[in-house]
């Protein structure tokens, strides 16, 4: 077999990716004196699956030279500049250590009167993907001129606010068990205020926002400043289309992430019918729209031509909506959005099966990227280390450097974003409160070992940053938490508390017990990372050696105590130190 690959390009003097950048935590952005307040309305603080419309209008009577703005938003915010999205803002984040996207402006204004409009989502319960925190909204946005002073466009008490009420607030969860996702959203287009987002809008109606406060204020503790690329978005058709049942079917061809979205032309107002995606069809070949989680959602028509997408993105193959002779289906399209990648990287060998696993791969991991490696259609989910780790991997082999920004958020949640235990302990992102105390999320032994090793095989891909580099003292208390739990009697990591998962061996039941193997040999791999880290970039040789051979002693406890030579296997675990010593 021939192979003829390419990796990422030598030349990139970019170093986090695409046009892309990661502050480290701080009570300023990135050094800019915050200004802003965060803003809400005089409701609720914490209102369950409710959605916010804020705008402000402003004249310009000549166009900046440059125009940049800090955006933030709890839980999410589709921002509009004159009607035209922005970018979903921010990054999924904890609350704790807040993410502020800065983006240009400057191509979405024009000379006259303009309008900076949002819709912010806040779920008002911990889920999967989400800290529970209250709802609130942040836009900092300086424009400079030629010849005139600065302009500083600042969210505070004369942004104009209102509940969306389109949207029905009492609808389910997705996934009540696991709180996947979000709630289901039932939309009722009667209730939409049309051109909300120009200028001319009239919105002497709407109440004057209620301000939280200039950053850091809580929840909002304190500051990442994230300038990532915005995400790729473009419109597809789908391939075919038919009916089943009471359905119209349509296929997108392939997997794809983002937003389905159609134009109806309904003959009376008040019309309600469903909509969904789903990855499967079921044998009457309509698509599986609650498999795992619930991806339906249910529209209510006004008169005449209008059109409308969800506000939750997913993964899918297949969209449907429910026919009705009064109801005529104009156009179904799909907004396909993920992270822009450069398409650095390429594989061909002389083996036609293998050339097609590495498009089919490659286009699954660009579809699991978006403001950072995620699950698309079942949990919208960023871990520190577990699946990410993997991606971390994946991601740079398919797309090269420009998949470093991803990589890097990840590490710094891990060791910024999360609150650590005086003991040392990391604690991952997900699951959150929805089931732990409030503002937590759990602690999992193993994914605390792989933060070390996706740390060390970042720094092996990448090379020395000054962010991952500044994260050794986070990496030597994650390394001290572990050493009180090895055994004095076999040298063996036993009785680890918290949540083991070890990827969840439930084809063939794994026995996890008080030694577990994997988890040893995992923190086998994490002494060495840790040695090398030290050694390298920590300048810490003293402590290099010591984790070196604590591995060493580790490796043969492990050969001697763990290994069956009857079954030429490793044991899963042992409960019991008799059983070892026997």
């Amino acid at each position: 077999m021939t192979v003829k690959s390419t990796a990422q390009s030598s030349d990139r003097i970019d170093r986090w990716g695409k046009n892309s950048f990661i502050s480290a935590p701080s009570s300023t952005l990135n050094g800019v004196k915050p200004l802003a307040s965060w803003i809400w309305d005089s409701g609720p603080e914490n209102p369950q699956n409710t959605y916010l419309l804020v705008r402000k209008s402003f004249h310009l009577g000549e166009l900046p030279k440059t125009a940049n703005a800090f955006i933030s938003a709890y839980a999410y915010a589709d921002v509009y500049i004159n009607g035209k999205l922005l970018e979903r803002c921010p990054m999924n984040c904890d609350p704790e250590y807040q993410c502020y996207d800065h983006f240009s402006v400057l191509p979405y204004l024009h000379k006259g009167d303009n309008c900076i409009s949002a819709v912010v989502q806040n779920f008002g319960i911990g889920l999967h993907s989400q800290m529970n925190a209250r709802g609130g909204f942040f836009f900092q946005g300086k424009l400079d001129f030629a010849a005139t002073p600065s302009i500083n466009i600042l969210s505070d008490s004369s942004w104009k606010v209102t509940q969306a009420k389109a949207w029905n607030t009492q609808t389910r969860l997705r996934d009540p068990n696991a709180h996947l996702i979000g709630f289901v959203e039932e939309f009722d287009a009667r209730l939409w205020p049309e051109g909300w987002q120009n200028p001319e809008f009239h919105d002497s109606a709407w109440e004057n926002a209620k301000v939280i406060g200039v950053p850091p204020v809580a929840p909002w503790n304190s500051m990442v400043v994230t300038e990532r690329p915005r995400l790729i978005r473009k419109i597809v058709k789908p391939v075919r289309k038919w009916k089943s049942g009471k359905v119209m079917v349509y296929d997108f061809g392939v997997e794809i992430v983002g937003y389905p979205q159609f134009a109806v032309n309904a003959a009376k107002e008040g019309l309600s019918f469903e909509i969904g995606t789903g990855e499967r069809l079921d044998e009457n070949k309509a698509p599986l729209l609650r498999a795992s989680s619930d991806h339906s959602e249910k529209y209510t028509t006004k008169k005449g031509r209008q059109n409308w997408r969800p506000y939750t993105w997913s993964g899918f193959r297949y969209f449907s909506i429910e026919s009705s002779p009064d109801i005529e289906i104009k156009n179904v399209s799909a907004e396909f959005s993920c992270y822009d990648y450069e398409m650095d990287s390429s594989f061909e060998c002389s083996d036609p099966q293998l050339n097609e696993f590495w498009k089919i791969g490659k286009h699954t991991m660009r579809i699991n990227s978006i403001d950072t490696f995620e699950d698309p259609w079942r949990e919208h989910t960023q871990y520190i280390a577990g699946d990410s780790r993997y991606m971390m991997i994946y991601g740079n082999y398919a797309f090269g450097k420009s998949s470093r920004f991803l990589s890097a958020y990840n590490l710094l949640c891990g060791a910024q974003s999360q609150r650590w235990r005086n003991d040392g302990a990391i604690r991952t992102r997900y699951p959150t409160d929805y089931f732990l105390q409030p503002g937590s999320s759990t602690y999992i032994a193993d994914y605390q070992l792989e933060w070390v090793l996706m740390m060390h095989e970042y720094f092996l891909y990448f090379g020395k940053d000054p962010l991952i580099e500044n994260l050794y003292p986070n990496l030597k208390k994650a390394m001290e938490y572990f050493q009180p739990f090895v055994d004095s009697k076999t040298g063996l990591l036993a009785n680890l508390p918290g949540w083991i998962v070890l990827d969840w061996p439930n084809t063939y039941g794994m026995e996890m017990k008080s030694i577990i193997t994997g988890i040893n040999c995992q923190y086998y791999g994490a002494l060495n990372a840790a040695a090398a880290i030290a050694a390298d970039f920590g300048h810490d040789e003293k402590q290099a050696k010591i984790w070196k051979d604590q591995a060493e002693a580790l490796k043969q406890n492990i050969n001697k105590k763990l290994w069956s030579e009857k079954d030429r296997a490793y044991w899963d675990s042992y409960c019991s130190l008799a059983v070892l010593e026997g």
